[in-house]
């Protein structure tokens, strides 16, 4: 995880710093990252706008990415798996905590607006039906 110098370039959202915005989550869900805070000078930038699909060109040297990487095809599954493997301290206190609701069949609905919002031109939205179609099929 590279966080520029200038870190104003990279969002948060927020008014604060990157740095201080994933100060939370660095013992934890960034246990296994590095963080550089300066841009290697060598590294060169992929751009790609669109949504659909395509390989990242890694030629085994820095790159910057920019642009709309959704697609769960470049995730390594393998990889992330390892990387936020829950311990079994913390595995045993979620289950004391929520282990009556993990033996249900729980559900979370997370809705994304941000983009939607902020670009209506480059994203469709769906119809309060198609919503209401997802929700009727939790529990089948």
């Amino acid at each position: 995880v590279v966080i520029a110098s200038d870190s104003e370039t990279l969002s948060t959202g927020t008014n604060e710093s990157m740095e201080s915005y994933l100060a939370p989550f660095r013992n934890d869900v960034f246990k296994n990252l590095s963080f550089v805070y300066d841009i290697p000078h060598n590294a060169e930038t992929y751009i790609w706008r669109d949504f659909p699909y395509k390989p990242i060109p890694y030629h085994d040297k820095d790159i910057i990415i920019d642009g709309y990487f959704q697609s769960y095809k470049y995730l390594d599954i393998s990889y992330l798996s390892k990387q936020y493997a829950m311990s079994k301290e913390r595995n045993e206190r979620l289950w004391k905590k929520y282990g009556e609701i993990l033996n249900e069949n729980p559900v979370c609905i997370h809705v994304r607006r941000g983009d939607y919002l902020n670009i209506p031109e480059r994203f469709s939205i769906c119809s309060k039906a198609y919503f209401e179609s997802a929700v009727s099929l939790i529990g089948r």
